[in-house]
């Protein structure tokens, strides 16, 4: 007697996005999951959140990168007035500026820093402090403004990739020097002296080199010597 295998289980007729809850939701348990997994069906982008294949398969590197983003927004149930913002090269991605040889860890600004274990391995919570002035909605997303982004990677990046980031920046948004000297203002009134924070020197000498008429007006601004 031939047995009659079941049918395999199908993904959903519309959407490339879903939580597990959203997947069960539509009828597929933890088994036909597995098994959308195991066929190449569905691609598992972080812990608890599904994309469909044939979509993962025609995204760029630099989108698929975007795409992890929104999937962890999507899976954390984020809305643009969510308790956190993102920000980094998570917010650099969000403004579409380019990156050089950076990892796809998603960072976000938080209010109070939280463990590890609740964060995710994939995310970086930074507590710097920040403000409303500091954030836009970028699409559905709230991130960090442009000029905080910048600030925020170089200071975190090694020199070659700030100066990437930097001069990204400046195709992205034509500052003017008042605008680009601004984010100076913000290093000065949390730390006085540029150079007392981690990473500014980095900053300032990638700011120069991506663009040197506004290095004196930053340099003098920070009151930062010895760079």
């Amino acid at each position: 007697m031939t047995q009659i295998q079941a049918p395999r289980p199908q993904l959903p007729e519309t959407g490339n996005l879903w939580r597990t809850d959203q997947l069960h939701e539509r009828g597929l348990n933890s088994r036909a999951i597995r098994l959308l997994l195991s066929h190449g069906k569905l691609v598992r982008l972080r812990y608890g959140c599904y994309l469909r294949a044939t979509l993962c398969d025609k995204q760029s590197a630099t989108i698929r990168s975007k795409q992890l983003i929104h999937a962890h927004a999507h899976g954390t149930l984020t809305t643009s007035t969510g308790d956190f913002v993102y920000s980094h090269t998570s917010a650099a991605r969000l403004h579409g500026l380019f990156l050089w040889n950076v990892d796809d860890l998603i960072h976000i600004l938080l209010r109070v820093r939280p463990s590890n274990e609740r964060l995710g391995k994939d995310v970086r919570g930074h507590t710097r402090p920040y403000t409303e002035a500091d954030v836009r909605t970028i699409g559905k997303l709230r991130g960090t403004t442009l000029e905080r982004t910048v600030v925020d990677c170089a200071m975190m990046l090694s020199y070659r990739q700030a100066l990437v980031i930097m001069d990204a920046s400046i195709f992205v948004k034509r500052w003017r020097v008042g605008r680009i000297a601004g984010p100076g203002a913000q290093l000065r009134a949390q730390g006085d002296l540029a150079r007392l924070l981690s990473g500014a020197r980095s900053y300032l000498r990638s700011l120069g080199a991506a663009w040197p008429t506004v290095f004196v007006v930053l340099h003098v601004s920070t009151r930062c010597t010895d760079i």
